[in-house]
């Protein structure tokens, strides 16, 4: 049956003749419709883009702010987001009409350049000072599901993951569209994980790893993934014969050397923040110092902080303070984090240190100096995570003990100004008071429904994922690979998790 309108034979069928015209309206609008698909976007909005293939994000290599950086694929770096600020975009209207120029948000300055004014399949992609010219401007064409391709203006080429890979560290390039997932970026708004807009309010359980009780870091991945933790704290960096300068326990050597066993720490890192973990990096610990305990000045200290955000992309630090400070070090700490976060938008930072039922001590270097100095020099510090554990005495109601100090830490967080919510870590198993006390799973589930009832609380850790086990059931110490009391493997994670 013939579908086409023939308006002579539809006199006085005012039904046909309306579906016919409607027929006839869409046919001639439609190349309107398809020429303007991309959708406006919001110009001086961070992005983070996002590879429908991989996963991962678009990455100005090493937080470089010089021309003919690589823009690349890096895992982003909260798993499904980032809010890394070399993983974040801007789009401001290019010179020519529809398309945009894209700049990162690490080096304003620098935006999207295909290299050599490229318009052959495989031109890399760099960063470049913006010019204005035909090479650094695309277009945003909406492909559905909040996806779009990226077509170059000089070119007519689309941006592309080179063979569809999914590792990381891949530069990208133009290449014919192909209409392939490797062509195709989804646009996430770096604060929420959410499509097509920093902080530390929502929850998380991030426990501990110490590096020095595995023997490869190779390890790594594999504990965590069993452990069923989205996020994970990576201890202790601490620094290299009391010098300024950072190293990993059972590292061959300080940064940048990193091999622990067989395995890189970059390698280990890369493949948690490629699963979906959001990784922090914490240095100190009870026998350990950081970085501003031997650096002289601020700015030496804020030095080394960078290099960890540089080499690991990542965008938490955390400092766990229980081991005497040397004279300033508080002060050179929280400045060179203050710069530190001015740097490097988004990046969060929590401080670990010893709680007790009346919260932080607060003595001379105890740790209500360390937060009042950050508060002193401008720092926003997300977290203050107390240390629930280790309150003495026998048969301690170390949920109840745990609860006080948290309401402590509250009000001392209150009077020195600062804005951070809390954290708690316990230590499962057996204490390290004598004779011991038990944090059970019990007190856990305790713990976890009275943290989901006070929203200050925001963080849930505990000491550590390798001792996540009932290997060791009635042991009277603390000891480093099992908790000491019977469990099943990860059953503290399993409970912790829902937070």
């Amino acid at each position: 049956m013939s579908r086409t309108c023939n308006f002579a034979k539809l006199v006085g069928q005012k039904r046909s003749i309306l579906r016919c015209s409607l027929f006839l309206a869409i046919v001639f609008l439609m190349p309107f419709t398809l020429m303007h698909a991309q959708s406006t976007l919001t110009t001086g909005t961070p992005y983070n883009i996002v590879n429908e293939n991989s996963g991962s994000c678009v990455d100005d290599t090493a937080s470089g702010t010089a021309n003919g950086t690589a823009v690349q694929q890096w895992a982003c770096g909260e798993g499904t987001y980032s809010t890394q600020p070399n993983q974040q975009w801007e789009f401001e209207n290019g010179t020519a009409s529809g398309y945009y120029y894209v700049a990162n948000v690490n080096a304003p300055a620098e935006t999207w350049n295909v290299t050599g004014n490229g318009t052959t399949s495989g031109s890399l992609i760099q960063t470049w000072t913006y010019a204005g010219a035909s090479n650094e401007e695309w277009e945003a064409v909406s492909l559905g599901n909040g996806y779009y391709k990226f077509v170059g203006q000089g070119s007519g080429l689309c941006l592309d993951t080179p063979s569809a890979s999914t590792a990381n560290g891949v530069q990208l390039q133009i290449y014919t569209c192909n209409g392939t997932a490797a062509q195709a970026f989804k646009l996430i708004t770096p604060s929420s994980g959410t499509g097509t807009g920093t902080g530390t309010a929502t929850n998380i359980f991030a426990p501990f790893e110490y590096v020095g009780d595995l023997g490869d870091a190779n390890q790594i991945p594999g504990i965590v993934s069993a452990s069923g933790a989205k996020a994970v704290i990576l201890a202790f960096l601490d620094p290299d014969n009391n010098g300024c300068s950072l190293i990993w326990p059972g590292a061959n050597g300080p940064l940048p050397n990193d091999t622990v066993g067989s395995t890189s720490m970059g390698t280990a890192i890369a493949d948690l923040q490629a699963a979906g973990v959001t990784v922090a990096l914490s240095q100190g610990g009870a026998g350990g110092q950081e970085a501003a305990a031997y650096c002289g000045t601020a700015a030496e200290t804020q030095a080394v902080y960078q290099s960890l955000i540089t080499k690991y992309h990542v965008n938490w630090l955390d400092f766990d303070v229980e081991y005497p400070e040397t004279s300033g070090q508080s002060v050179r700490r929280a400045q060179a984090l203050a710069a530190l976060q001015a740097a490097n938008p988004g990046l969060i930072v929590s401080y670990t240190l010893p709680l007790g039922p009346g919260g932080l001590d607060s003595g001379t270097g105890g740790g209500f100096t360390d937060i009042t100095d950050a508060k002193a020099a401008g720092l926003n510090l997300n977290i203050v995570n107390g240390m629930a554990m280790d309150f003495g005495g026998t048969n301690e109601n170390q949920p109840q003990l745990s609860e006080e100090g948290a309401a402590a830490l509250k009000s001392q967080i209150q009077s020195a100004g600062l804005t951070s919510t809390v954290g708690l870590t316990f230590l499962p198993g057996t204490s390290d008071d004598t004779p011991p006390n038990y944090f059970t799973l019990a007190n856990a589930t305790t713990m976890l429904d009275w943290a989901e009832a006070n929203n200050y609380v925001t963080l849930l850790s505990f000491w550590e994922l390798n001792r996540d086990n009932g290997g060791c059931p009635g042991s009277t110490v603390d000891e480093d690979t099992c908790s000491g009391v019977s469990q099943s493997n990860y059953e503290f994670s399993s409970i912790f998790k829902q937070f």
